[in-house]
């Protein structure tokens, strides 16, 4: 978990971009690239995707309901 706040804190800063820093810690045939690879099989940006959109959608229903 750290490391996932850790890493948006770079990013947001002004660090670099993910791809950036992907390409600075994912070793050829490493850990973090296997890691990766298993999140682009599951299609991991496009179900977080999917869980922001629903997520406003959301708030955006119980704001009409007040």
């Amino acid at each position: 978990c750290d490391m996932i706040i850790g890493s948006a804190e770079l990013i947001k800063s002004g660090y670099g971009t993910p791809e950036a820093m992907i390409n600075a810690v994912a070793s050829k045939g490493g850990t973090t690239e296997r890691a990766l690879c298993v999140l682009d099989k599951y299609e991991f940006e496009n179900i977080i995707a999917e869980a922001m959109m629903e997520c406003t959608n959301r708030a955006d229903e119980l704001g009409k309901i007040k």
